[in-house]
């Protein structure tokens, strides 16, 4: 499988099925305000934690006189309070990327995830590199290098994307469920030859059958293949629903 950029900014992926995904690349608007969400989220917990364990162990949220009062459990406060404090702000983006499938709470509502230039789920290695060099992007202050170097980049990448692989997509909130369960599928490895191939001859016979028989078809492949099918609504919308999950099931299968 390759992929392309086009100048619409947009990952085309190009399987051997013959079926070709777009992912529309996040531009540096949406990606600096899912940093901006994401900093204060993770600030704000950060500090929270500080201050409970400060409450919990000193008996007091006054800093100076918490630390006045902890020369004897000075090292219980450091790491039950300092270090996780700062463990949760620096680990917050690789940790919440990992379960969330490259999403933090800011990428959530921004609209966009981190994927590896292929349009699969980045790796856990490439999620923590990407991170690693916000130490460079921030240079000299407010991320101001990555800022310019996203903004001057084809695919909109910080130094961090580019060392790692890795670009932010938007994605289309109605598909978000669906797409999850794809990248679960994908990270199972559960798509076998057989169905690779029998969602492949459909996508491609698709045009060449009529409306009730692809939609039975697709129904019954996507339940072979272990997919929730999407919501019944005009026959015209669910058949094209149908066709989306088929593509993007094979382009999972397809991507190994």
């Amino acid at each position: 499988m390759s992929d392309s950029i086009v100048p619409d900014e947009k990952i085309v992926l190009n399987s051997p099925g013959g079926v070709e995904i777009e992912y529309e690349i996040a531009g540096v608007g949406s990606r600096s305000y899912a940093f901006i969400l994401d900093w204060h989220f993770r600030f704000i917990i950060a500090l929270a934690w500080f201050f409970l364990l400060a409450l919990l162990v000193a008996g007091t949220l006054d800093i100076t006189e918490a630390f006045d009062k902890l020369e004897d459990r000075g090292k219980i406060f450091l790491y039950a309070a300092v270090y996780p404090a700062l463990i949760i702000y620096f680990f917050y983006h690789p940790i919440l990327e990992h379960f969330s499938k490259g999403r933090t709470p800011g990428k959530r509502m921004a609209g966009i995830r981190v994927v590896a230039l292929s349009g699969r789920t980045a790796s856990d290695g490439a999620m923590l590199l990407r991170n690693v060099f916000r130490i460079v992007d921030s240079l000299p202050v407010y991320y101001s290098l990555g800022l310019v170097v996203a903004i001057f980049s084809k695919r909109n990448q910080r130094i961090g994307d580019m060392a790692a692989g890795t670009v932010l997509i938007y994605e289309k909130q109605t598909r978000r469920k669906r797409l999850d369960q794809l990248l679960d599928a994908q990270q199972r490895g559960t798509l076998s030859a057989e169905q690779i191939d029998l969602v492949s001859e459909l996508v491609n016979r698709w045009k060449e059958l009529d409306q009730k028989n692809r939609i039975g078809l697709a129904e019954q492949v996507l339940k072979q293949i272990n997919m929730t099918l999407p919501d019944r609504g005009r026959k015209s919308k669910y058949e094209q629903a149908l066709l989306d999950l088929l593509q993007q099931a094979l382009q999972v299968g397809l991507n190994p």
